[in-house]
């Protein structure tokens, strides 16, 4: 009757603790296990068992959740619940893991993004665990800001620990990833998203990973192209969506305010209304910059020096001295 059945569910979960190794016949019988008579001795028995064999694999996450609602301890649990959670959860996570890895870092690094992102997100219901890992969390912003790491979890993490620029070099960093947006498309022709500036010398390419690419973006008349990997370029026949991983305006006056000379930015504080702005007080100094570096076109050079001059004319009665002296630069 039922209590046999009961009682070779528990004997399965009993016995599987002397695999060597994962098999699929033990996992399938677990799991009907588990179904009928679930119990903790049969999950912990399914947790041990996957971690056997390929435990990153996301159909594995159910029984990660089940275990660590359970209050299960087996050693890599809340390591492998975080390696195999969807990404696109945004809920709080549960309490245990929260507190697990304000001790331990055993995350890789994409996970540990994701992790910190998913605090930062939920700092309002759990102020407590945002304030734990703080420390934590502002130190691997700025690691992860020097290997330029980009994604919508980095951004989130760079959005809130970014805003204290010490200085000039850090401006930078965050000046090369500020300009980031996500484009999608399920095309499967694209290997590759190409970005063109009128005003850039280079055009460039990013990978096109599981449908999604993070392109850099200055102008909103930048081209965006689709390449097959080799010598094939599409544009109006691709569908895609594109969206900015950040907000933008705090962050790149705070990397102006330092003197960042990232030509990205420069461009952006000149044309990232979409057309070149006139030159005034506010962007002369981007402007000069665009004439020095030599990522930009000599036509867009031209065009600059022309405007500058234009400016200086115009100007140089009310304020004679700075312009002549801006002109020696």
């Amino acid at each position: 009757g039922k209590l046999l059945t009961e009682n070779i569910a528990l004997r399965a979960a009993y016995l599987s603790d002397n695999e060597k190794t994962f098999t699929p016949a033990m996992y399938k019988i677990l799991s009907g296990a588990y179904e009928a008579f679930p119990s903790e001795a049969v999950l912990e028995a399914i947790c041990k068992l996957i971690m056997k064999g390929q435990p990153g694999k996301s159909e594995y996450f159910k029984w990660y959740t089940l275990a660590v609602e359970h209050d299960l301890h087996s050693t890599p649990l809340y390591e492998y619940y975080v390696e195999t959670m969807p990404e696109n959860y945004q809920k709080l996570l549960p309490l245990p893991i929260r507190k697990y890895f304000t001790m331990n870092n055993t995350l890789s690094d994409s996970k540990r993004a994701f992790l910190y992102a998913n605090i930062i997100r939920n700092r309002k219901e759990d102020p407590g665990t945002f304030a734990d890992y703080s420390e934590a969390m502002a130190s691997f912003s700025s690691e992860s800001l020097k290997e330029r790491k980009i994604n919508s979890d980095y951004a989130v993490i760079y959005q809130e620990f970014a805003k204290e620029i010490p200085g000039m070099e850090e401006g930078e960093l965050l000046a090369r990833v500020l300009f980031t947006d996500r484009i999608y498309t399920d095309d499967p022709r694209v290997r590759e998203v190409v970005v063109c500036h009128e005003q850039l010398k280079n055009e460039e390419v990013s990978p096109l990973i599981h449908g999604t690419a993070y392109i850099r973006r200055y102008t909103p008349d930048a081209r965006i192209l689709f390449s097959n990997g080799q010598t094939k370029r599409y544009s109006s026949t691709v569908a895609y969506s594109v969206e900015p991983l950040m907000d933008r305006k705090e962050l790149s006056d705070k990397c102006r305010a330092c003197g960042v000379g990232d030509p990205g930015l420069i461009l952006n504080i000149c044309a990232g209304g979409g057309k070149m702005e006139p030159v005034s007080l506010r962007n002369i100094d981007a402007y000069q910059k665009m004439v020095e570096l030599p990522d930009f076109t000599s036509s867009c050079k031209m065009d600059v020096r022309e405007r500058l001059l234009e400016y200086y004319s115009e100007n140089a009665e009310n304020e004679t001295d700075v312009y002549i002296e801006s002109t020696r630069n």
